[in-house]
């Protein structure tokens, strides 16, 4: 599977993207060829509607040789808590290409979803997870960076 990474101003990043009802294997194809996508051009998180899918899918990745991190592949995530404590950072995106923002986000997320095998999961992620996750799921509401923006670099 080939794919390519949509940029704004593509009508696709603006869409809400749709709940996945039953996991299947196409779903299990998209979620690899995701976490290929991202290695190869050294991202750390995808949404699906990034790469031409408007389906509730998002990988991430924050694991690299000199920093423990998570690897997940999230089927219909919701943030269903944040903690009172946020911190402005700058942001980039593969679909912004060159472009980064600094945004305000929550240093700590609790977040439902599904793992690509259908299993149901609550975790709480913080720092750079919770900022991955938040960028993500933002796509996944038709949100890109620049519409959180706090101030322009």
């Amino acid at each position: 599977m080939r794919l390519r990474i949509k940029t704004y101003p593509n009508k696709m990043l603006e869409m809400i993207s749709n709940p996945i009802e039953k996991i299947e294997a196409k779903h299990k194809r998209w979620a690899n060829a995701m976490h290929f996508f991202i290695s190869k051009y050294d991202g750390i998180g995808l949404a699906a509607c990034q790469v031409g899918n408007p389906i509730r899918l998002i990988v991430i990745n924050t694991k690299t040789l000199d920093r423990e991190g998570v690897k997940r592949t999230m089927v219909n995530p919701e943030i269903i808590g944040i903690s009172k404590e946020h911190t402005i950072a700058s942001e980039g995106c593969l679909s912004l290409p060159m472009k980064f923002v600094k945004v305000n986000r929550a240093d700590t997320i609790e977040v439902g979803y599904r793992d690509i095998d259908g299993t149901s999961k609550k975790e709480e992620f913080s720092g750079l997870e919770a900022r991955v996750i938040q960028h993500e799921v933002d796509h996944l509401n038709g949100i890109t960076m620049d519409k959180r923006e706090y101030i322009n670099d």
